[in-house]
């Protein structure tokens, strides 16, 4: 089954080299960039091998895409910060695969094969000389194919010089031109939180944070945040050609327990004393008889009487002043006999009814301490309406 998969991924592959050509090639290479102080410079190059596609493979380093093709006779130069970097080829997962690890230096430039044969993609170290003689039969990518932002397209030397339609391998060396250093805009930036799940964005830009990110130079606006820990948000400068490292340590939430309020003490007002009323010498029947009602000892009787006065005796002071005398007497019995509570209630609206303000502590005195509930609901309702 292998066996056929490879045959058929090979027919594919003479088909693809056949109709592509080298339409996708840019300029031709002349000669090397120079790396900065601080950084190194790989180029990475596809030789010319029998018939094979021209189309394939992409490139993978430190298993981040970073071209999606490189067609043979084709190179690119990219440009990184000092450290460990692995090439690998994004595709076949038939083929075998031969990976190379690049410890690369600053100010040092270095030179990546990959040779595309059948069944095998290999990487491997060139050595300089050789690589840069071989290059001069090679074309620079196409921007198109490529997927990071460090890969160099400034030309050192001759920027239009043309690929043929079908370059030929040839044996020319490298020419003895000096080389010319690359501007570097970009800087990358790595961002050590604790905790290490706290979540790390750059607000101001749209791509995911990723340790190491290649960045444009410029300002950015970095947010670091995990539950249960204070938000981190600051404004930083990165320039072109640094590695930035912003350390982050998150300050835990500060619990505060909160204080029980302390005991609120009820003050309950002191009763008001019933009042003495003196009854006028020129008092009628129906006066005399209003006023025993409100002084019996009947809750119905006291009911009647204070109905009496709401309805027609509300101008009389001597018997709204028998009526304030009963509630003052009555309103703090603890009962909760529904003729009793009645009577206190009509007994509240009879003083409402003389719209007289002399009775009003009394009513506010009662809406305050009055036992039942009912009770001091009327009151405060009287004494609104006086």
């Amino acid at each position: 089954m292998q066996k056929t998969a490879l045959l058929f991924l090979s027919l594919l592959l003479i088909t693809t080299s056949l109709l592509s050509g080298c339409a996708n090639l840019g300029p031709k290479f002349s000669q090397p960039v120079i790396a900065p102080d601080n950084q190194a410079v790989i180029y990475v190059y596809r030789p010319r091998w029998g018939v094979t596609g021209d189309e394939m493979p992409g490139i993978n380093m430190n298993d981040q895409v970073i071209v999606t093709t490189l067609p043979q006779l084709g190179y690119f130069p990219i440009a990184v910060t000092p450290g460990q970097y692995t090439f690998t080829p994004k595709l076949f997962g038939i083929y075998k695969t031969t990976p190379v690890t690049v410890n690369a230096k600053a100010g040092q430039v270095y030179y990546v094969e990959l040779q595309v044969q059948i069944g095998h993609l290999q990487f491997a170290l060139a050595d300089p000389d050789k690589a840069k003689a071989y290059m001069t039969t090679c074309y620079r990518i196409d921007p198109k194919f490529a997927q990071d932002a460090r890969i160099i397209f400034d030309d050192p030397a001759v920027a239009n010089d043309p690929a043929p339609a079908q370059p030929q391998k040839t044996s020319t060396v490298a020419t003895s031109q000096p080389a010319t250093r690359v501007a570097v805009t970009t800087g990358q930036l790595f961002v050590t939180a604790s905790p290490k799940n706290a979540r790390i964005r750059i607000m101001n830009i749209g791509p995911k944070f990723q340790q190491g990110i290649t960045l444009t130079a410029g300002r950015y606006h970095v947010d670091v945040s995990a539950a249960g820990y204070d938000s981190y948000s600051e404004w930083i400068d990165l320039k072109a050609g640094e590695v930035k490292t912003l350390p982050v340590t998150l300050s835990a939430h500060k619990t505060t327990i909160a204080k029980a309020p302390a005991p609120v003490t009820k003050t309950t007002p002191a009763p008001l004393r019933a009042k003495t009323v003196k009854a006028p010498a020129n008092l009628n029947s129906e006066q005399k008889r209003i006023a025993g009602l409100l002084h019996s000892t009947s809750v119905i009787d006291v009911r009647n009487g204070a109905k009496a006065v709401y309805y027609h005796h509300a101008d009389n002071t001597y018997l709204a002043q028998v009526a304030e005398q009963t509630l003052l007497a009555r309103y703090q019995t603890k009962t909760s006999d529904r003729n009793e509570i009645d009577a206190l209630a009509w007994l509240c609206k009879a003083l409402a009814q003389t719209h007289d303000q002399q009775f009003k502590a009394t009513l506010d005195a009662v809406a305050k301490s009055a036992y039942h509930r009912k009770v001091r609901s009327y009151a405060a309702k009287s004494s609104g309406q006086l």
